[in-house]
């Protein structure tokens, strides 16, 4: 029995968590009741019941419903003070289905059949021949003297024939006709005997053994070389088809629904040495094996090679699925040594490289042939040519020529097909083919574009075009130029250029027209330049309190303005001419007027329109530019 004051505790626990049930039985009140259940848990020890008055335990029951054995402890703890008492013994060992029975004075252990496993020692004295008739000492591991005498025990007498049933010892000894190399054998009624151990081999020297309806065979197919180390496997006559395996690798088990089963896998190992710190010899491993993949009218599958270095989980490379489709899942490069580290998923297929770093290290890069190409952006392709680099940014694309570049910085989207000497600095630019072709945009400037020529040019600005010719310069917004072959190689001397400006009003206050470039600017001039200039302007009422929507009108102007080194020379060459002006009744108080800007150097286009009239203004430019 055991007995409790009011706060104490009794307390308890396991090696595994919820697998030991515990029933606690006592008197409480003069009545006897089941005081506690539940599961043990692997928190020891934990509270399994506080009592809130005195109170008598008269059993404590653990059952171990584990598949392997648990250890299990019982404390009380006076008063929860926190430091709880044992009561059994430390870490007491429970087997398979085995049960405690504590009464607070008698531990009892029952096995899974509910027998009693007892605790008697064991004395380990050998025996000898003072054992004789002892009986007051339990016997050792040895048995007792006066039974192991031989010519006393029954199937041990030499005049006997022993059977054993159901013998697990390691080591027997049989003296009879016994001998070196000779091993036990037994015949179909389980008689032992000696015999001669091995056997004559089968087949031929080097030959590999094999069972052979219970003898032992060789064959020339299968060699062993001891000497080289190598084991062939030999197939003579296939043919043009493989037929049956040479080695065949298989898991027999069925498969089951969500549950495949994988092929066992093909190890190759060496080992490689690494020079950091004192240096160490590493193993590298690949591996391959087949990963079947669930189907709904038929499974599929793929062929996975993996790696493994220094014994680190091993990292797949490659898949060749049952559809023919190649999965890459590292880094593809050529048959070349050396280079910088690949990108994760990049494919290096070029063939020469005079520099570590001409590699596709960006992630899911690539460059796909030619020599001499770098790709450091990710997500970006150089397929073939020489030379050529994408470094920062992702999604651009080279596809051939020689010395090509497109710097991406943090931007996207930009590609070169074909050219020499080609360069983009900047987002969603494009270039065709052609030779020194540039477009030197910010990177956040987009969406230029030059498609062919030779020697031209796109400054700092988005949304140009160049569509071919020699020495083309544009830089403004939006503006489209073609060269006719600069003078004194200076970018934009000999072309001709447009832009598309805009200019909105609500009210009669003159307004210019301007060009966006990420914010509204004026059609500024490129110094030391002379230009012929056409603006064709077009108006039309959108709104407003007066007036009627639809009202327009439209322009065209001719002049000439020119600017020299500084902007405060811009000047208008002359008068410009009016050379039409068309306007409906209700337009006739609309004006427009071409100046030169001699803040900005620029050609300005105002617009005046009127009150209460929301008017929408758009403005075309034709430059003759020479310098």
């Amino acid at each position: 029995m055991i007995c409790l004051d009011i706060t104490d505790t009794l307390e308890g626990g396991a090696s595994v968590n919820a697998v030991v049930d515990y029933t606690v039985h006592g008197l409480v009140s003069g009545v006897f009741t089941n005081i506690a259940q539940g599961q043990l848990s692997n928190t020891d020890p934990s509270v399994l019941y506080t009592t809130a008055a005195a109170i008598s335990i008269v059993s404590v029951v653990f059952v171990n419903t584990h598949t392997v054995p648990v250890t299990v402890n019982l404390y009380l703890d006076p008063a929860n003070a926190g430091t709880p008492r044992r009561m059994i013994p430390k870490n007491l060992s429970l087997g398979i289905g085995y049960s405690m029975h504590f009464d607070g004075a008698r531990c009892t252990i029952l096995d899974a059949s509910g027998g009693i496993v007892s605790g008697v020692n064991i004395s380990d004295t050998a025996y000898a021949a003072s054992w004789d008739g002892v009986t007051t000492i339990a016997p050792s591991k040895n048995a007792v003297y006066d039974a192991m005498v031989q010519a006393n025990v029954i199937g041990l007498r030499v005049a006997d024939s022993p059977t054993f049933t159901g013998v697990t010892a390691a080591t027997f000894k049989m003296t009879t006709g016994a001998g070196a190399g000779l091993v036990a054998t037994s015949d179909a009624d389980g008689d032992i005997s000696w015999a001669a151990g091995g056997g004559a081999p089968g087949g031929a020297d080097t030959q590999v053994q094999f069972n052979d309806a219970g003898a032992f065979a060789g064959d020339g197919g299968l060699v062993w070389n001891n000497t080289a180390k190598e084991l062939k496997v030999v197939k003579a006559a296939i043919g043009v088809t493989p037929g049956d395996y040479g080695v065949a690798l298989d898991n027999t088990t069925a498969a089951g629904a969500g549950a495949q089963q994988y092929s066992p896998a093909l190890r190759f190992r060496g080992r490689g040495w690494k020079t950091d710190g004192a240096g160490a010899s590493q193993t590298v491993d690949f591996r391959a094996y087949v990963i079947p993949i669930q189907g709904v009218l038929a499974p599929t599958g793929k062929f996975t090679l993996e790696s493994s270095i220094a014994g680190a989980a091993y990292v797949a490379a490659l898949s060749i699925y049952s559809s023919g489709v190649i999965e890459i899942l590292g880094a593809i490069q050529s048959t070349l040594s050396g280079g910088d580290a690949r990108g994760i998923g990049a494919i290096d297929l070029q063939l020469t490289r005079t520099a570590t770093t001409q590699v596709p290290s960006g992630d899911e890069s690539a460059i796909l042939g030619g020599h001499g190409n770098t790709v450091t952006a990710t997500t970006s392709v150089i397929v073939v040519g020489s030379r050529s680099t994408i470094t920062g940014g992702s999604v651009h694309f080279i596809g051939s020529g020689d010395s090509n570049i497109i710097n991406g910085g943090s931007s996207a989207y930009s590609a070169i097909v074909n050219g020499q000497t080609c360069v983009i600095t900047g987002h969603a630019c494009f270039i065709g083919t052609g030779s020194y072709l540039t477009i030197a945009n910010a990177y956040n400037v987009p969406n230029s574009a030059i498609v062919s020529g030779y020697w031209q040019k796109i400054t700092m600005v988005p949304y140009a075009f160049i569509g071919s010719g020699f020495g083309g310069h544009c830089y403004l917004p939006g503006q489209h130029s073609h060269g006719g072959n600069a003078w004194a190689d200076v970018y934009g001397t000999c072309q001709h250029s447009r832009v598309v400006g805009k200019i909105e009003t609500t009210n009669a206050t003159a307004t210019d027209a301007t060009l966006f470039n990420g914010s509204w600017v004026p059609i500024t001039l490129w110094l030391n330049r002379t230009y012929q200039f056409t603006v064709r302007v077009s108006a039309r009422q959108v709104g407003g309190s007066s007036g009627t929507i639809g009202d327009s009108g439209v322009w065209i102007y001719r002049g000439g303005i020119k600017v020299a080194a500084t902007v405060g020379t811009t000047l208008l060459i002359g008068a410009v001419a009016e050379e039409l002006k068309l306007l409906d009744a209700a337009a006739a108080g609309w004006t427009v007027a071409c100046t030169a800007d001699t803040t900005n150097g620029a050609l300005t286009v105002t617009f005046t329109g009127e009150a209460n009239k929301a008017v929408h203004v758009t403005v075309v430019v034709d430059f003759v530019e020479v310098g």
